[in-house]
């Protein structure tokens, strides 16, 4: 890692907002994020850009973070390259797991900025471009405009996501809504929405038992819908 030249920085995660969210969080920095939403393309992104270090979401379709980690440590050049592994689920079984896999840090959902900088200059080190570039503090007004911008977007996706919901709860599609689910209780912390988040963990202990009571999880998903129904209505949205 140069200084002078930044940090390049790969985000595998499934969520266009977390993909946002990271993107934001290094937009005041001299760095370059690359991102994208499945496992395989991950590992192609890794190779070709050689980044300084590596998001990676455990949870997605097709080629999940699991298997994406163990394609990178076992490849000559991508063994190498830190990965902070993104997780909803950091309960210290799953957390011994993926750092025996040869993860360096496990970070909890919904990412917290504060956490991110610590972690990275823990495992780049204390020269590296984030410690230089703490100093740049984020304006309140800065803060609350990339919140607002992260929300906006969060909105513009819902309505796909009631409608993925509202087919999976019809087919009892278990795989299809713990994935939308997923994403949401990543997705809620993130834009302020920590109430959806609390709710969706509630989903997924529901839709991990044998026998899921699909009335309750309707509820849940209700109960979702109309919270964001309420805080777009009530929340002020930038641009």
């Amino acid at each position: 890692m140069n200084p002078e030249d930044g940090l390049t920085i790969v985000v595998i995660d499934d969520s266009e907002i977390i993909q946002s969210a990271l993107k934001n969080f290094f937009s005041d920095y001299k760095s370059r994020v690359v991102s994208c939403s499945q496992g395989l393309e991950g590992i192609q992104k890794v190779i070709t850009y050689q980044p300084d270090i590596i998001f990676l979401d455990l949870m997605m379709p097709e080629f999940n973070g699991i298997n994406t980690l163990k394609v990178l440590k076992s490849l000559e050049q991508t063994k190498d390259i830190p990965v902070i592994v993104i997780s909803s689920n950091t309960i210290k079984e799953n957390v011994l797991k993926v750092l025996k896999l040869g993860a360096s840090k496990v970070i909890s959902k919904p990412i917290q900025k504060d956490i991110i900088y610590k972690y990275i200059k823990e495992v780049l080190g204390e020269g590296s471009l984030i410690k230089t570039k703490l100093n740049n503090l984020i304006t309140e007004n800065e803060s609350k405009s990339v919140v607002n911008f992260l929300r906006s977007s969060f909105l513009k996706s819902f309505p796909l996501k009631v409608k993925t919901i509202s087919e999976a709860i019809i087919k009892n599609d278990v795989e299809t809504l713990s994935s939308v689910i997923h994403q949401l209780k990543g997705e809620g912390g993130v834009v302020g929405f920590n109430s959806i988040t609390n709710i969706c963990k509630l989903i997924e202990r529901e839709l991990s038992k044998e026998e899921i009571n699909w009335d309750l999880v309707t509820q849940y998903c209700t109960k979702i819908f109309n919270s964001v129904n309420e805080k777009k209505l009530l929340t002020p949205i930038v641009g």
